[in-house]
């Protein structure tokens, strides 16, 4: 019999190893870890001596040099300037030891450089499709289906196809983190595991969180002995291991496979809104080792295949939140005093039940309820809804307030009667819970299928107690009593839109006026998001695939210009979408060329700022620059340089690209993506000119812009000043005193960083709130200095705030996430605005325009 006390024992050291750290790694590949420069080995896996014919031992200490030439080390630095790469693996080329090819990628993790070589398999069969095509059609299959069932299927078995395993599975969370096949492409003589169940324990909280870490897991063979690795420093931190292909295993992992009858893996995370969602496991049922080729394209179709997900449920959810528009509008029209008469919820349960099945609804508000349909008695309502915050592990975040779905009511609260009811769904209506609508349903025999008996089996070790994997994985049935039908994921979903909609109806005057014109924009952003995502996973996949040769050269080209394009925004994002000037963007490219060890890039021109428009193509443009450059160029080569200079002439600005002492140069035969952007965007888009001469020195671009795509130095001291001076002169504040600060923000993460800012910038004091009842709470009773105010708090609309501060004449500034939207809802208040996210500079420059503080 297992106690309660050896069982949480074992869960205890399940969640304390370090499985990122094993200090071994799989033995069919060779692993070396040097410092952050790329400079001296520091680590080296003992499979060096079998298979590149290097004892490990010889390699401690030594330069980089005993195992790579001048031009591949070139290549890794040049890689670890990459800003991805410490969260994806680089391929930096291929090379042969002791007659073996082996593909050479390298990572940085810990602040450590990590160099994994692995065997490359013989060339495929004559006309057998690539794993380049391999990988394009897959994505191209599971792009064209629509509905999210299908995605899952068309997923399952593209994956299958296009790696050779024996059996591929989507393993989907459930709230309560146990896992349940959702969909399966297997081998005709294998049992199904889909529609079955595994208890949370098979994959344990430290397991799930380093799957969010690691894009794809690979166990070659689970009978075969990990390697050790070796330190030259015994005294040193142990080596992370998460993003190593070769990590070495856990012994319970590998019994809990063989249990299972699976000799080999391939694990990709399944990332959805930056949650991990679900898994991909794939498995065969002989030792097999993926091509390093096949490894990369299934490790981007993971990745893009997570993306595919993402938009199908966001279009899914799209679907729920038009099938709830009736109940929306009908209870953001509905008064206060309507919502809590009990004939309404029996004139509108019909319309809810619809929605999401249950057999009795509680509305509750402090300690009043009304009921409507099969519910437990007043205080028993009020037990649940006390009792739900409590409920752990079962809560389900929606914008800070948790919807708790509970099926086990009768063992939960045993001390209570609920006659026929089996279990709820908690809506919180407020932050404070005093609020809520409850959903119930009644009790119900359910036949659950798990994966082998989920009873835990324990081992004793010099540990104590841990976890023993089951021995069978045969479906077995468990039939369930005193609970109520599962509430599921789809459930919640809908949950979370009536949630929105009941929130917003219960608010002020102000709020419901204003509702329908919020609900409009809610629709119309998560249109633009959903249109987006798959227009992104399209082009970007589309135009990189043209002119890649390789799986290689179209993962990198695909991952480094959504980077690029990303870094642009970030600096848009930090100035407020004003525009960027043209260094930041040349710097961000050409970074780890400019420091002065190598002077292998310059910079030079006047002070210019590029327009909001203008700024990304000019971004992606000196990608492709600085990837050509870095690829086949001057910068392929230890003694060339890039030079990067402009000029403003005959009001235009002019950039010159000039490469020198590369290889020869000679034109290409064929246009690729990079030229056609260079030559074809700018003077498409913004009426420019572009220009490049392939000349045998090295290549040679030339590109202008008009004077309305940029301002000059003068203009935008000018701008600067202009403001200030208009911005003081008609300053209705006088010269305020840091003492008091009002914040007005939902996010707890976000507030507790701006009150950080608000101490560093000297205020004595500061209050923060999340919702608008307790910032005209705070208002009434006492006096602030200055307010950093949220323009959307949870759907809540923040001009009742604005309105008091303005009555009362206390300084405040709008921050918002909705960029211009933002600014028109607030363009009725005479108040600073700032896009998120902001920093401690954007606030101390606002302050001194206010006036506020001393400067």
């Amino acid at each position: 019999m297992i106690s309660d006390t050896d069982l949480q024992e074992a869960l205890a050291n399940c969640d304390r190893a370090t499985i990122q750290t094993p200090g071994t790694i799989q033995s069919f590949g060779a692993l070396v870890a040097l410092d952050r420069k790329f400079e001296q080995i520091e680590f080296a896996s003992q499979t060096t001596e079998a298979l590149l014919g290097i004892k490990a031992e010889d390699l401690l200490e030594q330069p980089i040099s005993t195992l790579l030439d001048l031009e591949e080390s070139h290549r890794a630095r040049n890689c670890l300037g990459h800003s991805s790469i410490g969260d994806q693996r680089e391929i930096i080329g291929e090379k042969k030891f002791a007659g073996t090819l082996f593909q050479l990628s390298l990572h940085l993790k810990d602040n450590r450089s990590v160099l994994e070589l692995l065997p490359m398999a013989e060339s495929g069969l004559a006309g057998e499709p690539s794993a380049l095509e391999k990988t394009r059609a897959l994505l191209a299959e599971s792009v064209a289906v629509k509905d999210f069932q299908s995605t899952l299927n068309a997923s399952v078995e593209n994956l299958r196809a296009s790696t050779g395993y024996d059996r591929v599975k989507a393993y989907r969370f459930l709230p309560d983190n146990t896992g349940e096949v959702v969909a399966e492409s297997r081998a005709s003589h294998m049992d199904s595991f889909l529609g079955l169940r595994f208890p949370a324990s098979d994959i344990p909280p430290i397991a799930r969180q380093l799957y969010t870490r690691t894009p794809i897991r690979v166990l070659a063979d689970v009978n075969a002995i990990d390697s050790p690795i070796i330190g030259s420093n015994p005294d040193a931190r142990p080596l992370d291991l998460s993003l190593a292909v070769l990590r070495g295993t856990a012994g319970v992992h590998l019994r809990y496979l063989q249990n299972m009858g699976v000799a080999s893996t391939l694990t990709l995370p399944i990332i959805v809104a930056g949650k991990l969602w679900g898994l991909f496991a794939v498995h065969h049922m002989k030792p097999r080792l993926p091509d390093p080729t096949v490894l990369i394209g299934t490790e981007l179709s993971g990745k893009m295949l997570g993306l595919i997900i993402e938009h199908t449920r966001q279009t899914r959810h799209q679907g729920h939140l038009n099938s709830c528009t009736a109940i929306a509008h009908e209870l953001l029209e509905t008064g206060e005093s309507k919502l809590a008469e009990g004939t309404y919820w029996k004139h509108h349960g019909e319309r809810l039940n619809a929605a999401i099945p249950s057999h009795g609804i509680a509305f509750i508000r402090g300690n009043q309820v009304e009921k409507n349909g099969s519910a437990p008695s007043v205080e028993t309502c009020l037990a649940i809804r006390d009792s739900a915050p409590a409920a752990s592990g079962s809560s389900v975040e929606n914008s800070g307030i948790e919807i708790v779905p509970l099926d086990d009511l009768q063992t939960r609260m045993p001390g209570h009667s609920f006659g026929n009811t089996g279990g709820a769904l908690v809506i919180p209506l407020s932050t404070t819970s005093d609020i809520c609508l409850i959903l119930f349903r009644d009790l119900a025999l359910r036949n659950i299928k798990w994966a082998g008996d989920p009873a835990k089996e324990l081992i004793k070790s010099d540990r104590g107690f841990e976890l023993n994997p089951r021995n069978s994985f045969s479906s077995y049935a468990e039939t369930v009593r005193e609970k109520c039908d599962e509430w599921t994921n789809d459930d919640i979903e809908v949950a979370a839109v009536l949630q929105s909609a009941l929130t917003r109806a219960l608010d002020i005057e102000t709020e419901r006026r204003d509702s329908r014109h919020r609900l409009r924009v809610m629709i119309r952003e998560l249109n633009h998001r959903v249109r987006n995502i798959l227009t992104l996973v399209q082009s970007l996949s589309s135009s990189s695939k043209n002119s890649a040769t390789s799986i290689e050269g179209y993962a990198s080209a695909l991952e480094q210009r959504i980077v690029a394009l990303a870094g642009a925004h970030d600096l848009l994002t930090k100035e407020d979408m004003r525009g960027i000037q043209l260094e930041k963007i040349a710097s961000l490219e050409l970074r780890p060329y400019l420091d002065e060890a190598s002077k292998s890039a310059s910079l030079s021109g006047p002070k210019v700022l590029l327009n909001a428009d203008v700024s990304p193509i000019i971004a992606l443009v000196l990608h492709e620059l600085t990837s050509n450059a870095v690829k086949y160029g001057a910068l392929s080569q230890s003694n060339g340089t890039v030079s990067l200079s402009w000029e403003i002439s005959d009001n235009e600005l002019n950039i010159q690209w000039l490469e020198e002492g590369g290889p020869i140069v000679s034109e290409p035969t064929h246009e690729g993506f990079g030229r056609s952007i260079i030559e074809n965007a700018i003077p498409y888009e913004f009426g420019g000119t572009a220009q490049i001469k392939f000349k045998p020195a090295g290549v040679h671009v030339m590109f202008s812009l008009p004077c309305d795509e940029f301002e000059t130095a003068d203009q935008v001291a000018t701008t600067t000043s202009d403001t200030s001076e208009t911005t003081l002169e008609q300053n209705k504040y006088s010269k305020q005193a840091l003492k008091r600060g009002l914040i007005v923000e939902d996010n707890y993460v976000i507030a507790k960083e701006a009150k950080r800012w608000f101490e560093e910038l000297g205020f004595e004091e500061t209050v923060a709130v999340a919702s608008v009842k307790g910032a005209l709470m705070h208002l009434n009773e006492g006096k602030f200095d200055f307010c950093l105010l949220d323009v959307n708090l949870r759907g809540v609309m923040s001009e009742p705030v604005a309105k008091k501060l303005t009555d009362l004449g206390v300084p405040y500034l709008f921050a918002s996430g909705y960029g211009s939207e933002g600014s028109e809802l607030c363009n009725q208040f005479d108040a600073p605005f700032l896009t998120k996210p902001i920093n401690i500079d954007s606030l101390r420059n606002v302050l001194k325009e206010l006036g506020v503080g001393e400067w």
